[in-house]
């Protein structure tokens, strides 16, 4: 028998053996640094390898290390290399919860890495963004302040691990060896759109960054506002500035003498709360709705170090003065206060709620009683303050037979009649560059599908349980920490997918912030940042500053728009004069659009190309051919001849099933009849994706659906839509899914609805 075997790479790109694909400079030095990860390093150093050959641990120092106060640890040669590979340091040893932080010398040597767990063994730092290694980079060292014994050092990569063939995607110009494909969106302009109401597109509940108004430079703001940004929402930490205190002269929050673990009342007797005593003359309206979050609550009400700042669970009562007094004191002195407030940051994750940890306490019932106690409170004392949470992270709802996913219900069965809102985080990881082609093996984040999927279990256990409440996004984006070109474009490839999928709910969401600083002044080179320090005592400004630029002037009245791909999101807005159409691409093929409109059109771009960055403010297109890069969100400007006067409205509206994450496969969807047009959604879950089409009936009439879409993927989570005869509903309709395996579970059943009003 004759074996051929190919390069896996060349038969997926289709490139000829001869020759090697494009690949940046920037990509050449990661690709030397991954050989040698996986050559000499591994051989210097015991790792972990999963048995599909993915790296998941590298045990750097296997030897005792006395902290004693201030120490420097030397990490060993050849970590510099591969550092930009992983997401954590973790120190292993005893007495390490006393550990006052840890700084990555020389690199960062004036602030300690974030502390992700801190454990009497085990002690966690997040890295720091680094540069493509050289030959040219320092060694490393740890400036380890406290007292401890550290008996061993771990590199740990970035959730998925790090797989043996090297990952070209964020270094190569992708599916450049294809030709685009043609794809041709509808565009309605002879109706507008309303979601459950929403005609206008509310541009205050999706253009933020992450930050609090009035906490920077005046210009830093005028920038983001010219261009139709607010500040959306920022944490206030107790601990750090309240108790220790940022500056010297700043009044420290004590202990009550009288009450311990409660607030001393005296503080606030002279602490002025003045964060946001100067908005309206900043030039915010009175009325600028923003979000705020509590965290790292004083130590002496608290499981102090771990868990942020997790109160102790006799001291909810302690923990809600607090927050209630510092509320009074806060809108005393600044006339006002944040819109929303929530009371800990992260709370359904170990690291943040620290009762998680703990088998002996029932977490998620804890988590509601804090948050029902101090909004209980808050609510009593400060009128108009609107208290949201749990503020979550890691919204893989599904894992473990929706485990996560049965919390989070019960989370919100609890808090019913206390949260005025329930926030939430999406993060895309650092390797979803190429995404699509990820799903193979393991893609598990949100935007190629999951997202929606996730957002309309949300959705539709609110509907059963008549629990209606906004839905706030306080944090999304990129896990990545680095400050390359392929670094910043997989944030602005994530920021704006986020917010074209997120616009669509408008219904449902009342604030998304995307992870994006104008500036970091507790972190000022953080690579997240529009403006970081230009080593002169100004700023300069990041690629992420282009993100304000793509999205300026998107804003106007809702029209009707689809696109046959459902990997392509487009949202389209009208002024009367001009249409606007924001198209994502998230298919793994460059796209030519066709939007079907002779009219004079403009495009608006950020992308990547030969490694580098590209924005255009506004080149002329042919509305036939429109170009969208892989990964790219582009913005389409349609100039009408004459003042567009549309005939009438799409009325668009969502009528849910009962049934939540089940495997029964008949359902009864009440929903109007006389619809223009229908679709049915099926959220569907099972490792290995689906392995059939689907089949199924609505009303006795039968309806099939191709899922080659969905065959193979790893960690399959998403919604099969199938189009329906709109004459095939009734009043009450009744849904048969066949066709599907045993182990696969059904989320949520929903119809999408469109009616005509003249």
């Amino acid at each position: 028998m004759i074996r051929l075997f190919f390069p896996l790479a060349l038969l997926i790109l289709g490139a000829p053996a001869s020759a090697e694909p494009w690949l940046s400079d920037e990509g050449k030095a990661m690709r030397s640094a991954h050989q040698f990860l996986f050559g000499e390093f591994r051989q210097q150093h015991e790792s972990e390898i999963s048995d599909d050959g993915i790296l998941r641990r590298v045990k750097l120092r296997d030897s005792g290390f006395q902290a004693d106060g201030s120490a420097e640890l030397e990490l060993p040669a050849g970590t510099e290399q591969v550092l930009q590979f992983m997401r954590y340091l973790e120190l292993h040893g005893t007495g390490l919860e006393s550990l006052g932080g840890v700084r990555l010398l020389p690199l960062a040597p004036d602030s300690n890495l974030p502390v992700s767990t801190q454990t009497p063994k085990i002690y966690r730092v997040k890295t720091v963004a680094l540069p493509a290694p050289g030959q040219d980079t320092p060694r490393f060292k740890l400036g380890v302040q406290g007292k401890a014994t550290i008996t061993r050092i771990d590199l740990i990569p970035f959730a998925g691990g790090i797989r043996q063939e090297f990952d070209r995607s964020p270094y190569s110009n992708l599916a450049h060896e294809f030709p685009p494909e043609k794809l041709a969106i509808d565009l309605d302009l002879d109706h507008e759109l309303s979601i459950d109401g929403h005609v206008w597109l509310e541009r205050e509940k999706w253009f933020r960054y992450y930050n609090r108004p009035g906490s920077l430079p005046r210009t830093m703001e005028d920038y983001a506002v010219d261009r139709g940004f607010l500040p959306g929402r920022q944490m206030l930490k107790f601990a750090p500035a309240l108790e220790r205190g940022y500056r010297k002269q700043d009044p420290k929050l004590k202990e009550d003498p009288a009450r311990p673990g409660y607030p001393d009342p005296g503080f606030f007797e002279v602490h002025r709360g003045t964060l946001f005593a100067d908005l309206e003359a900043r030039g915010y309206a009175p009325d600028m709705k923003f979000a705020m979050c509590f965290n790292d609550y004083p130590s002496f009400m608290s499981r102090h170090p771990n868990g942020r700042g997790t109160p102790r669970a006799d001291k909810f009562d302690a923990a809600a003065e607090l927050v209630s007094r510092y509320l009074q004191n806060e809108i005393r002195h600044s006339g006002r206060t944040a819109t929303w407030w929530e009371l800990k940051n992260e709370s359904s994750i170990k690291a943040e709620w620290d009762f998680h940890w703990l088998k002996e306490y029932d977490s998620w019932k804890l988590l509601a009683d804090f948050h029902n106690t101090v909004a209980g409170r808050v609510h009593r004392e400060v009128p108009g303050v609107q208290i949201a949470g749990p503020a979550s992270a890691w919204m893989q709802v599904q894992v473990g037979d929706f485990k996560l996913w049965k919390s989070q219900a019960r989370f919100m069965d609890l808090t019913r009649d206390h949260l005025d809102a329930y926030s939430h985080h999406f993060y895309e990881d650092a390797n979803t560059l190429a995404a699509y082609d990820r799903r193979q093996f393991g893609y598990s984040n949100y935007l190629l599908g999951r997202l929606d999927a996730v957002l309309d279990l949300f959705r539709a256990h609110m509907v059963a349980t008549d629990n209606l409440k906004p839905m706030l996004i306080t944090e999304c984006g990129a896990l990545n920490i680095g400050a390359s070109d392929a670094d910043y474009w997989l944030r602005l490839r994530t920021y704006s997918a986020f917010l074209t999928q997120f616009m669509q709910r408008p219904e449902q969401i009342d604030l998304v912030v995307p992870f994006i600083f104008l500036h970091a002044p507790w972190d000022p080179t953080n690579a997240h940042s529009a403006y970081v320090p230009d080593g002169e005592g100004g700023f300069k400004e990041t690629p992420c500053a282009r993100f304000f630029d793509l999205w300026q002037n998107f804003y106007g009245r809702r029209l009707p728009v689809s696109s046959p791909n459902k990997y392509v999101r487009c949202v389209a807005v009208h002024d009367g004069e001009v249409v606007r159409i924001a198209i994502s691409n998230l298919t793994n093929r460059r796209q030519e659009i066709d939007l079907g409109k002779s009219l004079p059109a403009r495009q608006r771009r950020l992308y990547r190309l030969d490694g580098k960055i590209r924005y255009e403010a506004g080149n002329e297109v042919d509305p036939a051919a429109i170009p969208v890069e892989v990964g790219e969100t582009t913005i389409v400007t349609l100039t009408l001849p004459q003042k567009l006067t549309p005939r009438g409205t799409v009325l668009r509206r969502d009528y849910f099933s009962d049934k939540i994450v089940t495997r029964e496969r008949e359902f009864t969807i009440a929903a109007p009849t006389g619809a223009r047009a229908a679709r049915l959604f099926v959220g569907l879950q099972n490792r290995g994706g689906l392995d059939a089409p689907l089949r199924g009936t609505i009303n006795g009439h039968r309806f099939g659906h191709s899922t080659k879409w969905a065959q193979g993927v790893e960690d399959f989570f998403e919604h099969a839509i199938i189009e329906l005869p709109p004459e095939h509903l009734e009043a009450e309709n009744q849904i048969v899914i066949e066709n599907l395996s045993e182990s696969t579970t059904i989320s949520e059943v929903h119809l999408e609805i469109d009616s005509i009003q003249e």
